[in-house]
């Protein structure tokens, strides 16, 4: 608070003129959005004594503090007229907050996984999961919806309070699809599977196992989405541009999408199976896995002694995490947290060390395109001088033809990496974000870390939320 004082001697009824200075201090809040008015220390007043104060004087002393928009009319007229019914420390002037503007967002039109939203007492039907959204040429796959601009605010003060502008998404059309800006709508330009990343959404050609990987198969390396109706024995392979989707059982191998990963049965993994997703995964069950998710990870049952990763949340709805670590940015939230045997379970908050590495190898990819940026605008600089001069030999306008190839590839793959910088960038996240949440028990050996800051277990918590707020962990129940 700011308070505004002044020494005179006060005046009695009769008198002479009443000085307002002497009777009241005036406390403009640090925001400047708020003016509460109250009596000095020591001064007793009656309505004789303000008789003599009008209201030219009252908003002269109003003026003298700047303070000149928001007044609350009824309340001045009120102190004037009626003091001996105000109620001291009162508000006299209140400013007008600015109205930040909303973030735009994609509105999905197509039945995929990834619009599903998730909080702690949500449980997931993992048999709408596995359902494969497909679409054919010209479909609406979705609907861009522009960010609001937003108002700015106007302080006691009557000075500007400068808003915040909606964010625009970083997301533009993929393969197979296109964006047609007028109606700020996606189509599909061709028929498949929709996938979706953080950043684009495509159309993708769909490689189909009709039952479990075997030799004949072999591994699968494929340009679009893979769908296998069987199990994915160990040992084996599969990479995928969009989707991943297994019916059934995953053992002890390799699974990388771009997109998302679906496994109707989960994964067995021996602690060498892996699972890479640039989106999501959902999975029933993780033993002796490792998983990492560019966004979140949705677990039906339990995860046992496994490392799993996720930028954002991990969610496993019904069942424990015992043993291993998990690792989030932002949130956990599962039934319980290790057993009664106290085996060793870690859960990470915020960035872990994949993300920053993640991050870091971006950073010198873009500088490193920077760079070639800059050598092929000077050699182009160069040709056009010679051009210019004496005109280009055909060697030259060959290397002219390229350099323009060359530059526009690059200037591509460089929006592309700053959109993708900007997923993976550090993040201020709110303090009721950064949680772990267990709606049965977390028992003791359990630990819990952010950062350089710890918390670990000694007894049995249960029904708790733990959140990480000011260098601390604070506990409250669910």
């Amino acid at each position: 608070m700011n308070y505004v004082n002044s020494t005179y001697q006060i005046l009695n009824a009769g008198e002479g003129t009443v000085n307002i200075a002497d009777i009241f201090n005036l406390n403009i809040s640090e925001d400047q959005l708020s003016v509460t008015i109250e009596l000095k220390d020591g001064v007793f007043i009656d309505q004789s004594l303000m008789d003599q104060v009008d209201q030219t004087s009252f908003n002269k002393f109003l003026d003298e503090h700047k303070i000149s928009y928001g007044l609350n009319d009824d309340v001045i007229n009120k102190i004037l007229s009626n003091i001996e019914e105000i109620s001291f420390p009162v508000e006299i002037a209140k400013g007008k907050e600015p109205v930040n503007g909303v973030d735009g967002y994609i509105e999905f039109k197509v039945d995929t996984i990834v619009k599903m939203k998730i909080d702690e007492n949500e449980t997931i039907n993992f048999k709408e999961v596995m359902k494969i959204p497909k679409v054919e040429t010209g479909d609406t796959l979705a609907v861009y919806i522009p960010p609001t601009d937003g108002e700015d605010g106007i302080n006691v003060l009557n000075q500007s309070i400068k808003h915040k502008p909606g964010k625009v998404p970083a997301f533009r059309a993929g393969e197979n699809t296109k964006y047609v800006e007028n109606e700020c709508t996606y189509y599909a330009t061709d028929h498949g599977q929709v996938s979706v990343t953080e950043k684009h959404i495509k159309v993708l050609p769909v490689y189909e196992v009709p039952d479990t990987i075997d030799l004949n198969t072999g591994n699968i390396d494929f340009n679009g989405s893979i769908v296998v109706r069987g199990d994915v024995p160990e040992g084996f392979s599969l990479k995928a541009k969009g989707d991943i989707s297994i019916f059934g059982l995953v053992e002890a191998a390799t699974l990388e999408a771009g997109g998302s990963v679906f496994i109707k049965e989960g994964i067995s993994g021996l602690g060498q199976g892996r699972i890479n997703a640039g989106l999501d995964i959902h999975i029933k069950n993780v033993n002796q896995g490792n998983l990492s998710a560019g966004r979140s990870i949705v677990v039906d049952q339990s995860i046992f002694h496994s490392d799993v990763i996720a930028r954002e949340t991990i969610h496993c709805q019904r069942g424990h995490i015992i043993g291993g670590s998990v690792s989030a940015g932002k949130k956990v939230t599962c039934k319980d947290v290790g057993n009664r045997m106290n085996t060793k379970t870690f859960i990470y908050l915020g960035e872990n060390k994949n993300v920053r590495n993640k991050r870091l190898q971006i950073e010198q990819e873009m500088e490193q395109l920077k760079e070639t940026i800059e050598k092929l605008k000077k050699l182009g600089n160069q040709l056009l001088l010679i051009y210019k001069s004496k005109g280009l030999s055909e060697k030259e306008k060959s290397t002219l033809v390229k350099q323009k190839s060359s530059l526009d590839d690059a200037l591509l793959n460089l929006k592309d990496l700053e959109m993708e910088h900007q997923a993976f960038a550090p993040e201020e996240y709110s303090s009721d974000f950064i949680k772990l949440s267990a709606n049965g028990i977390i028992y003791p050996n359990t630990e819990m870390i952010v950062g350089k800051y710890s918390k670990r277990f000694t007894r049995e918590e249960k029904y708790i939320s733990v959140v990480f707020k000011e260098n601390d962990f604070t506990i409250s129940s669910l």
